[in-house]
């Protein structure tokens, strides 16, 4: 096993161990999801913070917020963000396997962003 993926792993046990305690008592520091989509080119912001999921189309800039969302831990490793009528928005697999589509970058999560049908890659404050 190579550096790097120690590396990860041991970041891994502790998103999941913070993810345990992230969907009871609120941490200290806000979680913070940020993912990568191409055609078309979206990045959507998750913050724990402030409940919303900032939703940015950066080839024209226009932004939507939503907001009352929550964090959900659906099992090991997966997890998804809900808005207020319980509907799947986005989901995510810590299966450091996440792809923007376009880049050679390795995200940590892979993500669908069921909103939009979209699939993508993610990265975390705690987790990059």
């Amino acid at each position: 096993m190579h550096l790097f993926q120690r590396k990860m792993i041991a970041r891994i046990m502790g998103v999941v161990a913070f993810g345990s305690v992230f969907v009871g008592a609120r941490p200290s520091g806000a979680e913070i999801i940020k993912c990568s989509f191409t055609e078309p080119f979206i990045t959507t912001t998750y913050s724990s913070n402030t409940n919303t999921l900032t939703i940015t189309d950066d080839t024209t800039r226009q932004i939507s917020i939503l907001t009352n969302i929550s964090f959900q831990i659906i099992k090991p490793n997966v997890f998804e963000i809900w808005n207020s009528k319980q509907e799947v928005i986005q989901r995510f697999e810590l299966n450091l396997h996440g792809t923007d589509g376009m880049s050679e970058t390795v995200y940590p999560y892979d993500a669908n962003f069921v909103l939009k049908g979209l699939r993508g890659g993610c990265t975390s404050n705690h987790l990059h």
